[in-house]
């Protein structure tokens, strides 16, 4: 099984300034002054929904632990429910319970304006957090609602949560790998990438040109780190390299890992200084 390299990119608490009357009205929230829900053919949609599901035919709903699947009971057609997950062929009705996504359901999406609408009210709307940048992340930038993430992101979208994208096939520094995207009300707070590269090599000299390839790319942005430890032997653990820099607004990671199970790993960790 991969041993996933955690990458948090925590955003704290956002600080704002004043704004003017002319800047208020222009905001891309101001039309929803006033209102405390958004309605989407005659239903409340909901911050972190992402769809809706009617049942056309009767179909089994099921707890999902894992890979396994424990039958729960049966959806009758004309019910409906608000998704707020997917997995590959899945579609969730939350608390763990999922069902197939087959001719027996009909799923549909809010429109962008709808969602823009929510996140609005709740005071989640992109326009109204702060944003950070990181040369290595490219388009996407912390602060970034889903939406804007869906749409500045590269790979294949494999799996949506209410508070997590995970896309594969995504090319960060040369390497492509899986990327994971972690929101707090709808804000992007966190982002794990794990390069494919890394996953289950057996040659400290592979490990080790990676690290440097990717250090290397990193130095360009950043500078010499503030840490660097090149030392397979002095970790806890497993055994790691890694190199850490730190920059007015965030921080980033890069390590490479062989556990004690021998399973590896490398990839990078953008954190904001706080």
């Amino acid at each position: 099984m991969k041993k996933l390299l955690v990458v948090i990119l925590s955003l704290g608490l956002f600080t704002f300034t004043g704004t003017s009357e002319t800047e208020a009205s222009s905001s891309p929230c101001s039309k929803y002054s006033g209102q405390s829900k958004i309605w989407w053919d005659g239903a409340e949609l909901k911050l972190g929904q992402i769809g809706r599901l009617t049942i056309v035919k009767n179909t089994s709903l099921f707890k999902l632990e894992g890979d396994k699947r424990t039958f729960e009971r049966t959806l009758k057609a004309g019910e409906s429910y608000r998704i707020y997950a997917f997995k590959p062929g899945m579609l969730s009705v939350g608390g763990g319970f999922y069902v197939d996504r087959n001719e027996k359901v009909k799923y549909e999406t809010p429109s962008k304006t709808k969602l823009d609408a929510v996140a609005c009210i709740n005071g989640k709307h992109p326009s109204q957090s702060k944003k950070i940048y990181s040369p290595i992340l490219g388009k996407v930038t912390l602060g970034m609602s889903k939406q804007q993430v869906k749409e500045q992101s590269s790979g294949i979208l494999s799996e949506e949560t209410s508070d997590r994208l995970v896309y594969q096939n995504v090319n960060i520094l040369g390497y492509t790998g899986m990327v994971i995207h972690v929101f707090e009300n709808n804000a992007l707070v966190a982002v794990n990438v794990y390069h494919d590269i890394m996953e289950s090599v057996d040659d400290l000299n592979l490990l080790e040109a990676y690290f440097v390839t990717m250090y290397e790319k990193i130095i360009p942005y950043y500078g010499d780190p503030v840490s660097l430890d090149t030392d397979w032997l002095n970790d806890t653990g497993g055994y790691n390299l890694s190199a850490y820099w730190i920059t007015n607004d965030h921080n980033t990671l890069l390590t490479v890992q062989v556990t004690y199970d021998y399973d590896t790993y490398g990839g990078l960790r953008i954190s904001i200084t706080e």
